[in-house]
C-alpha cells in the first residue's frame, strides 16, 4: 500500500510539474504576444506622427519667417532660397545667409 501511495505522489509531483511547465509556456507566450501588439502600436503611432513634406518657396529670410513659424509644427518644411530680382550679389548673399541663419 506505501508503494502504491508513494507512486501516486511521484505522479502527482510530476503532473504538477507538467503543468507548472505548460502555464510558464503560456505566460512567455503571451508576452511575446504582447511585446509584439505593443511594437505594431508603436510602429502605428510613429507613422501617424510623420509630418507631410512641404517645399516653400522663400525669396528671403525676413518673408519667410512667419510663415515657417506658422506651418513648422505641421510639416516637414524644405525651404527652396529663390530670387533673381536681388539687385547686387551682395545682397542676395545677405539674404541668403539670413534665411540659413534662421
Amino acid at each position: 500500500m506505501e508503494e502504491f501511495k508513494m507512486q501516486n505522489k511521484t505522479k502527482a509531483i510530476a503532473s504538477n510539474t507538467n503543468v507548472e511547465k505548460a502555464k510558464e509556456s503560456e505566460n512567455a507566450e503571451n508576452t511575446n504576444v504582447e511585446k509584439t501588439k505593443e511594437s505594431e502600436i508603436a510602429e502605428q503611432t510613429n507613422e501617424a506622427k510623420a509630418k507631410p513634406k512641404l517645399l516653400l518657396h522663400s525669396c528671403c529670410g525676413p518673408c519667410s519667417t512667419q510663415v515657417i513659424d506658422f506651418l513648422k509644427n505641421d510639416y516637414d518644411i524644405t525651404i527652396y532660397y529663390y530670387n533673381p530680382n536681388i539687385d547686387t550679389d551682395e545682397e542676395f548673399s545677405h539674404r541668403l545667409a539670413e534665411q540659413k541663419r534662421y
